[in-house]
């Protein structure tokens, strides 16, 4: 089982995923053996992906702009807070309706890939700049942000009325140096390792949108994996799933530390200073119905909704 990801040696996911593969090839004697590529050995996401989908590599993980090229229709789960808090997400990952509308829609795509976790790396995109403070949306309007080369986090930074600028990652550190842009959309924990906390000093945890990503297999090698033999890769993944998003928020809250000893700022904003960039997610609404239509937002809003009933249930419980 050849399984490729970009991330660099040393992030959570990258651990996350060691500590899966030692579990799998533990759990089936060996019958199961893995071979990880990392920081992108293989090529980025829609490179790996391709990979997966002809049967180079049997398993690969993008993000959700990482695989819309291949399904835009996935780019629902960016839509700016759809998604409300930690515990909510969380609970949508264990959510077998979205989980089988997703893998169905996806093998209907594609024809050869499946569906094998929902997760996330940990965190929540927000806004961090080289100037501020940043408490409303009206804050960054005429600023120049960087966003991944997806249509969803383009129109919402345009909702704003910011000037979205879609950069390579590994472009990025030079972007900031020489200003081509003052501004981004990431979670605090990529700040640090990449040092982009040199020229950004600014933050507004708004919390926008999960660090999602997405588990895919090639769905010709998993008809051919035995019963028992999936049930313990299914294991694996949950591994990596809970493990990756442990060893990140952990690593995150380090990660704010060292922010703000660098001179950074974090802001935390009320309710209604956050509230203040709902209409631009409208927007972003209303452009994905608009194009892809509404199926998979109504199943994603649905599946929302029975999380936040199990977290409503959960703390009916033990809170008394």
């Amino acid at each position: 089982m050849k399984l490729a990801h970009p991330s660099s040696i040393g992030e959570a996911h990258t651990t996350g995923h060691e500590i899966m593969k030692a579990e799998i090839e533990a759990a089936s004697n060996g019958r199961v053996k893995m071979e990880i590529f990392p920081n992108a050995q293989l090529g980025n996401f829609r490179q790996t992906l391709e990979q997966t989908q002809i049967g180079t590599i049997e398993a690969v993980y993008t993000s959700g702009g990482g695989v819309g090229q291949v399904i835009p229709e996935i780019q629902a789960f960016d839509i700016p807070y759809i998604t409300p808090n930690d515990r909510v997400a969380e609970a949508m990952m264990d959510d077998s309706e979205l989980l089988k509308f997703v893998n169905d829609e996806s093998y209907k795509k594609t024809g050869n890939i499946r569906l094998a976790q929902i997760w996330s790396t940990g965190g929540w995109r927000s806004f961090y700049t080289v100037q501020g403070p940043i408490k409303t949306a009206a804050d960054l309007k005429g600023m120049k942000i960087r966003t991944v080369e997806s249509p969803i986090p383009m129109e919402f930074v345009r909702a704003l009325g910011a000037n979205a600028t879609p950069i390579p990652w590994q472009e990025l550190y030079t972007s900031f140096a020489t200003k081509v842009v003052n501004g981004t959309m990431n979670n605090v924990g990529d700040l640090i390792p990449n040092n982009f906390h040199e020229f950004l000093k600014f933050g507004i945890v708004d919390q926008h949108a999960p660090v999602w990503a997405f588990s895919w297999v090639n769905a010709k090698w998993w008809e051919g994996v035995p019963t028992d033999l999936k049930k313990i890769i299914i294991d694996g993944f949950y591994t990596l799933r809970v493990t990756t998003a442990n060893m990140a928020k952990e690593r995150n809250m380090a990660r704010y530390k060292e922010f703000e000893k660098a001179g950074g700022k974090v802001y935390f904003p009320t309710a209604e200073e956050r509230a203040t960039f709902f209409p631009a997610a409208k927007v972003v609404r209303d452009w994905y119905t608009g194009k892809y239509g509404d199926s998979w937002v109504k199943q994603i809003e649905a599946s929302r909704t029975r999380a936040e009933a199990k977290v409503v249930a959960y703390d009916a419980v033990n809170l008394k």
